[in-house]
């Protein structure tokens, strides 16, 4: 009912936020301008701008059998890191990039001196850029770099930064330092006219992920392990083309004996199992136990007596 009183309805997001075009057309004469007046050189402007690095991204392809028809997919990891690069225009001075994760200290990290690593290594809730975070930045790591770097350069330490209009940009940058004039980008202008988004840290990400790709491949190679699983895969891959035998394909595996399957576990003699265990001769069980000649049971008390059969030659007579 709301949708229809409001006049609105159910739509999800299509693409990314459009370029302010206009914006980023008039803004290369505002930065000339201010470049002029400030007698500013190439050595003298800096640029910075952050990205997010996945150090676990894996190859989106691999090698597979020649028996397989694709590879299994898994699960991309969503690990990042961000990355904050600094540059000036001359590309001679690349500042120690910083980087910011949720952990002070991660454990491949143990025991080390954070201060010693070649990035300066902060700590925020979830990875990203913060207020506090851009102030502790621009005084303890950009201006400092920034006047070794003129220092041995032998030029006055006069800079100029440019940085895009990021909220987690504090605002108070500006005029913060009498020797640093911070200069922010137009919203919506990073992809048109940002120096560092003009494949610079395209290439950083490309030279990262070949230098840890290249790395693992080394240490894979030097396990045996490794070594080992592939001999296996390959002497099972022959077993299964030679095949298994024929007499053991077609016996199940519960049973060793295909004839024996059918019998049932308490009798293995076919010949015994209707016999009742109080009988094992069949002739003598009906028989009561008076009378153990057949001849004396069928004759009736007053009907003469049977013939006597003669007993074959050898064999005694039972009346004898």
């Amino acid at each position: 009912m709301f949708k229809i009183r409001s006049g609105t309805k159910y739509a999800k997001y299509q693409g990314e936020v459009s370029a302010d075009l206009v914006a980023a057309n008039s803004f290369p004469e505002i930065a000339n301008q201010i470049i002029q007046e400030g007698g500013y050189t190439l050595d003298q402007i800096f640029n910075c701008d952050k990205t997010g690095l996945f150090w676990k991204k894996s190859l989106k392809a691999t090698f597979i059998s020649k028996k397989e028809k694709q590879a299994k997919g898994v699960k991309m990891a969503k690990d990042r890191f961000s990355v904050l690069l600094t540059c000036n225009a001359s590309g001679d001075c690349l500042m120690k990039p910083l980087v910011i994760y949720k952990y002070k200290r991660p454990r491949a990290y143990k025991g080390c001196d954070m201060s010693k690593l070649n990035v300066y290594w902060e700590k925020t809730s979830k990875g990203y850029m913060s207020t506090e975070l851009s102030k502790k930045w621009f005084d303890d790591c950009f201006v400092e770099d920034a006047k070794e770097y003129c220092r041995k350069k032998n030029v006055f330490f006069k800079v100029v930064l440019f940085l895009d209009n990021a909220p987690s940009h504090a605002r108070f940058l500006v005029g913060r330092h009498p020797s640093v004039e911070v200069v922010f980008l137009p919203p919506n202008t990073t992809s048109k006219i940002q120096p560092l988004d003009q494949e610079i840290i395209a290439n950083v990400k490309l030279l990262y992920y070949k230098y840890v790709h290249d790395k693992m491949r080394k240490e894979t190679d030097k396990q045996e392990e490794v070594k080992e699983i592939a001999e296996t895969v390959s002497s099972s891959e022959e077993e299964e083309e030679e095949g298994p035998p024929l007499a053991a394909s077609a016996v199940p595996p519960g049973s060793l004996t295909a004839s024996t399957s059918a019998v049932p576990p308490d009798s293995l003699t076919a010949s015994t199992s209707a016999v009742p265990p109080d009988s094992l001769t069949p002739s003598t069980s009906a028989a009561p136990p008076d009378s153990l000649t057949p001849s004396a049971s069928a004759a009736p008390p007053g009907s003469p007596a049977a013939p006597t059969i003669p007993a074959p030659p050898g064999v005694p007579s039972p009346q004898q």
